[in-house]
């Protein structure tokens, strides 16, 4: 099941995700002590420009992810 969330309301962003990425996306922003919308800001800082938002935070959440689990 997709949920979109809106973030940067000024720009009117948003971003659809599976549910269990935003699970995931909100268990790493609460680990570092930010807002989700924070981790996005963030992770979206190195998205290439032929790659879309959405597959970029799942990218980065995997990787994110395994690097922890690495470690």
């Amino acid at each position: 099941m997709y949920k979109t969330r809106f973030y940067n309301v000024n720009n009117g962003s948003s971003i659809k995700l599976e549910q269990c990425f935003w699970d995931v996306i909100d268990e790493l922003a609460s680990k570092a002590g930010i807002k989700w919308s924070e981790w996005v800001d963030k992770e979206l800082l190195d998205k290439p420009e032929r790659v879309g938002r959405a597959t970029w935070l799942r990218r980065q959440t995997v990787s994110t992810l395994r690097n922890s689990a690495a470690a």
